[in-house]
């Protein structure tokens, strides 16, 4: 770190530290600097923090923000999107600007990608000389020697742009050392990302082998297994009928977790799942008949009426209608009924498809293992199919709505069991087979197999093509993308298996000989023998199973590489965005340059973007025009209709707060809620001068940073045109310029990038992005509004000089009908154009001008204008002559494609040149220059009133309990502790009966063991007696009530550990002991229960008396945590109630 970069970073620290310490007195401060602020509330600190420079329309107004945003006409210059050509076009709107004194008329500079590029170029120069000087020096273009030798006045920071106009790669040439190191570090990015992506691959495809030694250490307790499967279908039926009857109550999602999409998937579709594979345990193993199959169904039934009891009890609790609720009791037994025995007549023809009597057989036991499973799940589809039709009018229809979401994770789950582990077994003796029948054909398909990755990764949609051509090209693309990845899947899974056969069993495979073609079924028995030996112990990996060290290799390689691999400083992001620092930041930096002379760059280049605010005294005032710096937040997926087909949300950087604010038609979060339309969004955005600010390399978020975010073109996600198939290709071969950033709302708000980057390239691989999660996928800004207008129809600009240097060929407008439509639908703001159709030009698309006034409609009294600017060849070509010439010999200037991102001095002269003329020919017009005189008023709307919400029953208790009035007692948040007390009571009065009922109706007494040695004298001792019918009995109901009190008291230590944890990591690791405990508790359970009903054996002991010391030993550790968190429980209690 250079000796300035250390100097800045004690003077951020120094600035923060004074801010903490002025925000002290809470009765003057009462918010701290770093919290969290909606739109409306970050624009009016934005509006008071302006008002201090003495350039901005704000200045001289008092009162607070909301006022001076009310009084004052703000003035905005947007620069589009479109890579160096939009940037060295804008320099000469720019230099035209200049030259007629009008830079310091602005209160806006809204950039967007290469508009970005300029913009950040500008805002760095000014922070390093100040805008008198930039000004003056861009407005200097000519002869500077009227009397000697021409010489040309222009400044040094424009001729450095023209040395780096390839800023990529500055010196050209294939194999020149800056192409070199850019392929070098895409290759060492690259690699490092395979890594930990084939590991995981890796991983996932070998995983099913533990499967099966799995299913071979269960095989023995197949009646333990039943009784796991049928309490575990309680389980899920319970937390089914909880939903259902939840479907007639109001809902608010932060209450209610359990019926959330989470909730369901932990409560509902994993038990059930569970519950399926311990159901086919059981089949494989016991291979029922239909007298037993008989006892089995009618002990799920008396189960299941028992669980009907307990509905009818708490309808009549509910005081509902005993003759309706006679009515849909029998209705519901008879529904039960029905949809169970169909269930049961699919698993019997299962039985007889399925080669369950040759599960002896590796090669079919392999079968049953794929498809066991996914046949089970299809009879509970079933089952749940017939059940919800049998129910009929009983239901609403919002609950078959949500039985048909049940039934749609269970086939996702079903097809994805069997893909999974046929490709993990299948996929190798299928390209064997492939290869011995296909012959030189596989070596085609092969290459096909390439082209189609070379067909993703290079086929693009040309920018001047129709929107029906476009969509065709999008559809190639993934059906090519789609190809490549299905073959990729394909090759790993082989892959995985041909190496992890060769390690286990190095004998040689058998050789067919060449006249003969084996059949697919003779290669797969082929591999058995070297299966058997992957999944036995082996004496060469210290007799550990082979598979068994693989996975702990690879979950080791994983987690090690996520963890060290940064995902955003090992993507293309810093390779991108240390050339782009080094062509326009460097470009104001060149006097007193420490560039690093192996590589040139200076780390001073860039700098911190809340540094874009200059000393007065002991403040900051912004500088101006105020940079807003136009990201695109990725939302690909969501419930939301409303936005579909964009897939994004504006996410804006400034030197002021970095955040985003949904409207109502973006995002999950905002459709659940905000229902009001007056009423604002949660909190999104953070002072710039705290965001992302942990990282001591960057020192915060820097101008570059967000610079390069906001031209990232090149993504996974890219808003309305990210494709999934394509998402998979782009991040295995790391082809990312976006950058996961935290997530203001969230609370990791502080740290720059995930710790742990393994999920955040998952979601990418898979083309998952939205706003609920710790980290948001910025992108380029394009991907949402390319031409920046966005942000400042959001401040109400007045006046708004917008630069559209987009591909447009065709002048179809494209970037700007999407602005103004999304304007429309979003803010309620239209922008109208009177001659739009003239603007487009003739059939060679020349024009009479290159600009075009428009309208801006906040509302009936406040209409601002919109100077529209856009590369444009004269109708009477009187462009000068080199500028002329270009346009002849490349005739699709000036709206060449954004992807040659490689100028030469002709091509940006000619840029240049272009906007500097059609600049000049609009700020002469006398409208323009009245413009940028006159401003409006731009007044924000009014948020509505916070909503109170009601008190928990249990809340209310502890108030009755308190004599507490109800108006005092405190509200529902914060209120986890009082569920934390009452189920401590419920479950210690629950102890206490379950004491007497052991003495006096169970006629048993606790042994409690906390040494190995006794605990397996314990088992011993009961295993070696024979229960009575009558025992037997007693026993069942005794387990039964067991199993109630072990989800009490594991309720209670997860409560407890939350309140006394708080959100501190801690809490889940805290939450692995009775976890543990308690799934201990459950098998010992079971396997008493396979003893109450004679199927235990001897060799069952010993893990009967290992469950029963872990669940002891574990037990007392849950209870010896709880008390040491016992202090910070009771101080969570009295700052709830007392403090």
């Amino acid at each position: 770190m250079s000796h300035s970069r250390a100097l800045r970073a004690v003077e951020c620290l120094r600035t923060q530290a004074m801010t903490a310490s002025q925000a002290l007195p809470e009765s003057e401060n009462p918010e701290p600097h770093s919290a969290a602020k909606n739109l409306q509330a970050a624009l009016d600190a934005e509006a008071l923090a302006m008002s201090k420079n003495p350039q901005s329309a704000f200045h001289g107004k008092t009162g607070n923000g909301r006022h001076l945003r009310e009084t004052s006409q703000t003035v905005g210059l947007a620069f589009s999107g479109g890579g160096i050509r939009s940037a060295t076009f804008c320099l000469g709107v720019l230099q035209a600007l200049a030259s007629r004194k009008r830079l310091a008329s602005f209160d806006y500079l809204s950039t967007v990608s290469g508009g970005g590029y300029i913009g950040s170029w500008l805002s760095a120069w000014i922070h390093r000389k100040g805008l008198a000087e930039v000004q003056e020096s861009l407005a200097q273009a000519d002869n500077v020697n009227t009397s000697t030798a021409p010489a040309s006045s222009e400044p040094a920071e424009i001729v450095w742009l023209r040395r780096y106009s390839n800023y990529l790669t500055p010196r050209v040439g294939m194999f020149s050392m800056d192409t070199l190191t850019l392929l070098a570090t895409w290759m060492r990015n690259v690699l490092l990302n395979l890594i930990i992506l084939l590991a995981f691959f890796a991983l996932l495809f070998t995983l099913p082998y533990g499967l099966l030694r799995g299913y071979d250490a269960l095989a023995t307790y197949g009646h333990i297994s039943g009784y796991a499967a049928a309490w575990g279908g309680l389980f899920f039926t319970f937390c089914i009928g909880y939903n259902l009857w939840h479907q007639g109550l109001r809902i608010k999602r932060e209450r209610n977790g359990l019926i959330s999409v989470p909730g369901v998937i932990l409560t509902v579709i994993v038990p059930g799942v569970f519950s399926v594979v311990f159901a086919v345990i059981w089949w494989i193993d016991s291979q029922p008949g239909w007298d037993t199959a008989f006892a089995n169904v009618c002990y799920l039934a008396g189960l299941l009426l028992a669980l009907q009891l307990v509905w009818v009890l708490a309808e009549l609790a509910e005081r509902k209608p005993w003759k309706q609720l006679l009515c849909d009791t029998i209705v519901q037994c008879l529904a039960g009924a029905v949809a169970l025995i169909c269930g049961v007549l699919v698993i019997a023809a299962a039985s007889y498809l399925l080669p369950v009597s040759r599960v002896d057989t590796l090669e079919y036991k392999i079968v049953l293992l794929c498809l066991a499973v996914p046949v089970f799940l299809a009879a509970l589809g079933v089952t749940t199919t017939v059940y919800t039709g049998m129910v009929g009018r009983a239901y609403y229809e919002r609950s078959r709505e949500w039985w048909s979401r049940l039934n749609a994770w269970l086939m996702t789950i079903a097809f994805g069991w069997a893909i999974w582990c046929l490709l993990t077994f299948f996929s190798l003796p299928l390209l064997e087979w492939l290869q011995s029948h296909m012959g030189n054909w596989i070596s085609l398909l092969g290459t096909g197999w390439i082209g189609s990755l070379l067909a993703s990764m290079f086929l693009r949609k040309p920018e001047s093509a129709s929107v029906k051509k476009q969509i065709r090209i999008e559809h190639y693309l993934n059906i090519a993308s789609a190809v490549f990845v299905v073959g990729l899947v394909f090759v790993a899974a082989a892959a995985t298996q041909k190496a992890l056969l060769a390690i286990a069993d190095r004998t040689p495979a058998p050789v067919f000989d060449k006249d003969y073609l084996p059949a697919f079924w003779a290669i797969f028995q082929g591999k058995m023998p070297s299966i058997g030996a992957l999944t036995v112990n082996n004496p060469d990996t210290w007799g550990i199973p082979v598979f068994l060290v693989a996975i702990v290799v690879l979950v080791g390689v994983t987690l090690l590489f996520a963890w060290r691999v940064d995902i955003n400083k090992f993507s293309l992001h810093n390779m991108y965005k240390n050339r782009l620092v080094r062509c326009y930041l460097g470009a104001s930096n060149q006097q007193g340059r420490n560039e690093q002379p192996f590589v040139g760059l200076d780390d001073d280049d860039d700098l911190s973007l809340h540094l874009l605010n200059r000393k007065s005294g002991d403040e900051r005032v912004p500088q101006l025009p105020l940079q807003i710096i136009n990201t695109t937040l990725n939302i690909t997926q969501g419930a939301d209709l409303a936005w579909q087909e964009r897939k994004a949300a504006s996410f804006a950087f400034t030197p002021l707060f970095c955040g985003y604010s949904l409207e109502r038609t973006q995002g999950d979060t905002t459709s659940l809620r905000v229902t009001d339309s007056s009423k604002q969004p949660d909190p999104a955005y953070r002072p710039t001068d705290v965001y992302a600010a942990l990282d001591l390399e960057e020192q915060g978020f820097t101008l570059g940073m967000a610079l390069a975010t906001s031209g990232a073109a090149v993504s996974p996600n890219m808003g309305r045109a990210s494709m999934p198939m394509l998402a998979f290709v782009l991040t295995l071969f790391n082809i990312r310029l976006g950058r996961w950033s935290p997530n203001p709302a969230q609370s990791q708000w502080g740290s720059p990038s995930p710790r742990f980057g393994l999920l955040a390239l998952l979601y990418e691989l898979l083309g998952l992005s939205d706003e609920r999660s710790r980290y948001v996928y910025l992108s380029d800004g394009g991907h949402f509004d390319n031409l920046g207008l966005y942000e400042l129809v959001r401040r109400r600009c007045a006046v708004i000089i917008a630069v559209d240097a987009s591909a447009d060929e065709q002048r179809e407008m494209t970037d700007l009908a999407d602005t103004i439509r999304k304007c429309r639908v979003d803010l309620g703001v239209d922008i109208r154009f009177n001659q739009l159709n003239n603007f487009r030009g003739d059939a060679n698309a020349l024009c009479t001008q290159g600009y075009l006034i428009g309208e801006v409609h906040y509302d009936a009294q406040n209409v601002g204008k919109l100077v529209l600017i856009k590369p444009s060849l004269a109708s009477l070509r009187n462009e000068p002559a080199d500028v002329l010439n270009y346009a002849i010999q490349n005739p699709t200037f000036p709206h060449q494609t954004t992807a040659d991102q490689f100028f030469d001095e002709s091509q940006f002269e000619s840029f240049r040149r272009l906007g500097k003329l059609i600049g000049e020919q609009c700020f002469d017009d006398p409208l323009v220059k009245q413009l940028l005189r006159v401003r409006k008023p731009a007044p924000p709307p009014v948020p509505a009133k916070a909503i109170t919400e009601g008190r928990s029953h249990f809340t209310d208790f502890i108030g009755w309990l308190l004599k507490r009035a109800p108006s005092l007692r405190p509200s529902r948040d914060g209120s986890l502790v009082d569920l934390f007390l009452e189920m401590l009571a419920v479950t210690l009065i629950t102890a206490g009966i379950f004491f007497v009922l052991d003495r006096t109706l169970f006629n048993v007494s606790s042994q409690f063991c906390f040494r190995l040695a006794d605990c397996m004298g314990v088992a011993q001792q009961q295993f070696n007696s024979v229960p009575s019918p009558g025992q037997s009995t007693a026993g069942e109901w005794r387990v039964a009530l067991d199993n109630l009190f072990v989800l009490l008291y594991l309720s209670v230590f997860l409560l407890g550990y939350k309140v006394g944890c708080g959100k501190h990591w801690k809490v889940w690791l805290l939450a692995v002991v009775p976890l543990v405990t308690a799934l201990s508790d459950y098998a010992e359970n079971f396997m008493i229960l396979s003893w109450l009903n004679g199927h235990a054996s001897v060799d069952q002991i010993g893990a009967l008396a290992m469950l029963t010391w872990m669940k002891f030993c574990g037990f007392a550790l849950s209870v010896i945590l709880l008390v040491t968190l016992a202090p910070a429980i009771k101080r969570v209690f009295i700052k709830r109630w007392f403090g």
